[in-house]
């Protein structure tokens, strides 16, 4: 399981989103469950839920839109799937930008010390 999420130490932050939303999934409640369980799982939808409020949640989203094997983005819904690669697109061209506006500056700026 360790090798999935990431290692001993750490979780790769591509994997927090899929990973809650396989956990949540999994604690969803049935009719078949005990009173006791039915709590339990309350619990920790709740936890989970609490934890993930103090996330940077569009950074998890797109790392995992960046790993391969989350990719698909199965873990959000459908409507916020085209937004999140729209947030990628953004992030690259403003990355080009500001690595164009740095060349161009280093180029004037050794201009200026060549005279």
């Amino acid at each position: 399981m360790t090798e999935l999420l990431g290692g001993e130490l750490y979780v790769s932050c591509s994997v927090v989103l899929p990973a809650a939303c396989h956990l949540r999934r999994a604690m969803e409640t049935t009719e078949d469950d005990p009173a006791y369980l039915v709590r339990f799982k309350n619990a920790i939808t709740t936890d989970l839920d609490n934890r993930l409020q103090s996330c940077n949640i569009s950074w998890l989203k797109m790392s995992s839109a960046l790993d391969p094997r989350f990719k698909q983005l199965k873990c959000l819904p459908k409507s916020e799937r085209e937004d999140i690669w729209a947030m990628l697109q953004h992030a690259v061209s403003r990355a080009e930008l500001e690595a164009v506006g740095q060349s161009t500056s280093t180029s004037v700026h050794l201009q200026m010390m060549s005279r």
